[in-house]
């Protein structure tokens, strides 16, 4: 027997689920945030992957230049119901009202939301007080694709950042070619 699954939250239909082995933040009770320097580790085991890993090193370059306060995979340490546990988000952007957090994918697809919703934004709201943007940067977008709230299309990302809104953004990014 199938079990019932609510939908809720999306016009398409999205699967309120969280996706496979994944632990949303319980009471966070300490945390720090370590900001290096962006050093992509992954190499990625299938062609998807390292397309993926690919892909993500090129969106991080062009966020780096884009914007001066951009910091690339940081490292959130926190007490989690007792629990310590390390968050790396893709990229979190400071401004002196707000925080964004990235994540970047190839596609657009629904584990995005669980990450920057129920694991960072906790994280981050423990460490700012202040209101937190979240954003997912993807190369290709299917509105279709079932997702757990309703997303809003960024056209311009520095617009976006200059005038936040609190609903989720998706930015859909291709490399730029100089011919």
């Amino acid at each position: 027997m199938i079990p019932h699954l609510e939908t809720s939250g999306s016009a398409a239909g999205a699967l309120n689920v969280p996706p496979p082995r994944f632990r949303p933040l319980g009471h966070v009770t300490h945390a720090s945030i370590t900001f290096t320097d962006y050093c992509q580790t992954g190499r990625g085991l299938t062609e998807a992957q390292k397309n993926g890993l690919r892909y993500e090193a090129h969106v991080q370059a062009w966020l780096r230049e884009k914007f001066e306060n951009y910091n690339p995979e940081p490292h959130i340490n926190l007490l989690d119901d007792g629990v310590v546990r390390q968050l790396r988000p893709d990229g979190v952007l400071l401004s002196s009202e707000r925080a964004f957090i990235f994540e970047i994918k190839y596609s657009h697809v629904p584990e995005s939301w669980w990450q920057l919703e129920k694991l960072y934004k906790v994280a981050l709201a423990r460490l700012y007080h202040c209101p937190i943007s979240l954003v997912e940067i993807c190369r290709s977008y299917d509105p279709s694709m079932p997702y757990p709230v309703p997303v809003t299309l960024i056209t311009d990302l520095e617009d976006w950042v200059s005038c936040p809104r609190d609903d989720l953004g998706v930015y859909v990014w291709r490399k730029q070619t100089t011919s």
